[in-house]
């Protein structure tokens, strides 16, 4: 299995000279275990966390996921879909299984 998104969270972190503590710690927090975790493919950062990590090491999420493929893509959507629908819903005081969206990945 290769872990593109922890060797380039890997490879953008050495190459600002950050320590995991210090990239954490620009992370809002985030615990060494857990940046040790994605860089060694033992576990994978959800979107959001994605974009926290990729705006502290100045990057691009597109820049850490690398050939993103077509998994990452959809849990991308899905949870941009689901942030959405729970906005939409809290704004216009309804519940969330009475909004309809969608959202299509052009090829």
């Amino acid at each position: 299995m290769t872990n593109t998104i922890g060797d380039n969270i890997s490879k953008f972190r050495k190459s600002k000279a950050l320590t995991q503590e210090q990239l954490g710690a620009a992370c809002g927090g985030r615990s060494v275990n857990q940046l040790n975790g994605y860089e060694r493919g033992r576990s994978r950062p959800s979107p959001p966390i994605l974009k926290i990590i990729a705006d502290a090491l100045d990057v691009s999420v597109n820049d850490l996921t690398g050939d993103v493929t077509k998994p990452v893509k959809e849990a991308i959507a899905e949870d941009f879909l689901r942030s959405f629908l729970e906005e939409a819903a809290r704004r216009l005081g309804v519940s969330v299984n009475k909004i309809k969206v969608s959202i299509e990945l052009a090829a």
